[in-house]
């Protein structure tokens, strides 16, 4: 590392302490609503460098209040932790109601009533998804292909339940029904009722909690500024960086949302673990080497990040490098052992390459952590899913669903690893559930878009399959898998040029000469049936400008002589058989 990077990234790190010592002294109850900011920045910037002697830096952190606020603020956290949501409630009001001053009020109480009525509302609606988002143990006989013709196949997946924005929930002492818009208004009374310039902390989580209820209204402009304004007043807010990131659908808007945030923001470190989330996100569809070389560099700067240290994993294994992701979750694992998502991930990478000893003593160490986990039951599904026991592994994906609780990312794989098992019962019908329960949590998820496209393929649904398909190439249109699929269905309703054009986009992604002459094998016959012998001549004859002579070349020679006899050009196709005779004889 040069020394102006170790300056620079020193400089973070003393910033990230003093921004997070600043915070905490705003109010005791910082400890909790900024929770999840200040663990990911202590493990991923503050512990995770290796520049700063954490030992020397020394600093008053801590709120000061008198003994009956401490009490009442202690008591206050126990119950959100319990998830006595209406206990809080209750607590608060009685507190309000007590003290002479009311007409003063703590802007940070406020905030706790208006989280915990979303709270309180979210786990009602969790509960709800729970009894009615499951998969049927008769999937294949509750849907028939008739029922899926009628299906709309271009209505948008990405919209979230109207019962999960209109949910009506009774809450409080006051037992009044809430939903999100209601929570909403309180949060603009709230930020209308205070000072910009004294409580930038508190403004920041409010906003950040807007922006969070306006995605999941499915309201992504209004949420986008929500949120930047929420990184304003806390630039260290990760909290609304990683909201953020969930409001982005396709990879050109990574370009104008980081724009929009550059201008409008303090730049922080954690402004470069946010392009590095945008870009893992859709790996794919963007430049490899500029992402790879911002997540090295960000490396060399914050070697102990858990964060990082799991990007660089998964793109080992992104690049299709099995042995190198393997090795380095395995570092994982010897630094964070009880580290159940870490495992999670891991099992993956174990199935795939089919090791079953190793994923079977990952399930025996994630069970001695906590049976009872959505980690644990998922790691379990995988390793029955891998001897071929797909009813067993569908069940432990279940289970592992109803455990994941609100974690949206965890569910989106769970339940694209129920479909992967329904297809292979044969069972397309309970698969389609599957994936479109997936994109119900993540409709950026490839995999479920593509499952959906697979499955109605198999049901002759050729149709609905190339709408997915299309949906598969606008998330990474440099996968050439999706360009083969989408021919295939092409070829299927007999549109022959579209199905060529996919093709062709197919090859030109490809690298490795074997997966090109594999799609060339599917392009000959097409071009044959589209009697188009120009084409198919240029084909045949690029098939044969390889340095070294192999067996597709033979294969091409065979047909480009039969094409000739067939076009009337007899002596040329003499000629490649003389050839081929003076080459056997050599």
């Amino acid at each position: 590392m040069t020394d102006n990077k170790a300056s620079f990234y020193t400089g973070c790190v003393i910033d990230a302490i003093e921004q997070t010592q600043k915070s905490k002294r705003s109010h005791y109850l910082m400890g909790y609503i900024y929770k999840q900011n200040y663990e990911f920045i202590q493990n991923n910037i503050i512990e995770a460098n290796s520049l700063i002697d954490l030992n020397q830096i020394t600093g008053h952190i801590t709120y000061n209040c008198n003994v009956n606020e401490q009490i009442l603020f202690d008591n206050i956290i126990e119950n959100l932790y319990k998830k006595q949501y209406q206990q809080v409630s209750f607590i608060i009001e009685q507190f309000e109601k007590e003290v002479s001053f009311r007409n003063s009020i703590d802007p940070y109480l406020e905030f706790i009533k208006i989280k915990t009525a979303f709270l309180f509302w979210l786990d009602n609606v969790n509960f709800t998804s729970i009894l009615n988002d499951g998969l049927s143990e008769n999937d294949d006989i509750d849907h028939h292909v008739e029922s899926i013709k009628k299906m709309k196949p271009l209505q948008s997946l990405n919209t979230v339940s109207t019962n999960f924005i209109d949910a009506d929930v009774k809450f409080g002492i006051s037992s009044q029904p809430i939903n999100i818009t209601t929570i909403l208004e309180k949060i603009s009374k709230l930020i209308l009722s205070l000072d910009k310039n004294e409580h930038h902390y508190i403004l920041s989580a409010l906003y950040s909690l807007s922006g969070n209820l306006l995605l999941i209204k499915n309201e992504k402009a209004y949420a986008v500024d929500k949120l930047t304004r929420a990184l304003k007043f806390d630039p260290y807010n990760w909290e609304a960086y990683e909201a953020i990131v969930k409001s982005i659908s396709l990879p050109n808007e990574i370009v104008l949302l980081s724009e929009h945030i550059s201008k409008n923001i303090r730049e922080t470190i954690l402004y470069d673990f946010f392009q590095i989330r945008c870009w893992d996100v859709f790996f794919e569809s963007i430049d490899a080497e500029l992402y790879i070389d911002l997540l090295t560099t960000t490396l060399e700067g914050f070697p102990k990040s858990k964060f990082l240290l799991t990007k660089n994993a998964e793109l080992a294994y992104k690049l299709n490098d099995l042995p190198q992701s393997k090795f380095l979750y395995e570092q994982l694992l010897k630094r964070f052992p009880f580290c159940l998502d870490t495992m999670f991930n891991y099992s993956n990478i174990l199935y795939v390459s089919e090791d079953y000893p190793q994923l079977r003593e990952l399930m025996i160490r994630a069970k001695g952590i906590s049976e009872v986990s959505c980690e644990c039951q998922a790691i379990r599904g995988n390793m029955e899913s891998l001897m071929r026991n797909n009813e067993n592994a569908i069940m432990h994906f279940r289970n592992a669903i109803k455990l994941a609780k609100t974690d949206s990312s965890k569910k989106c794989k769970l339940y694209v690893l129920i479909g992967h098992e329904f297809v292979e019962l044969g069972n397309y019908n309970a698969a389609i559930f599957a994936y479109r329960n997936a994109l119900k949590h993540d409709h950026r998820d490839y995999a479920a878009w593509m499952g959906l496209g697979f499955a109605y393929d198999a049901l002759n649904q050729s149709k609905f399959a190339i709408y997915y398909y299309q949906k598969c190439i606008a998330l990474k249109n440099e996968d050439p898998r999706a360009w083969k699929s989408i021919a295939s269905s092409y070829t299927k309703i007999d549109k022959l040029n579209l199905a060529y054009e996919a093709l062709v986009k197919a090859y030109k992604l490809s690298e490795q000469r074997t997966k090109k002459m594999a799609i060339a094998d599917e392009i000959i016959p097409l071009l044959e049936k589209m009697k188009d012998t120009q084409k198919l001549e240029q084909w045949l004859k690029s098939i044969l400008e390889y340095p070294e002579p192999d067996e597709y070349s033979e294969k091409a020679l065979g047909i480009l002589a039969e094409l000739y006899r067939s076009t009337g050009r007899i002596q040329e196709a003499e000629n490649i058989e003389l050839s081929k005779y003076r080459d056997s004889i050599h």
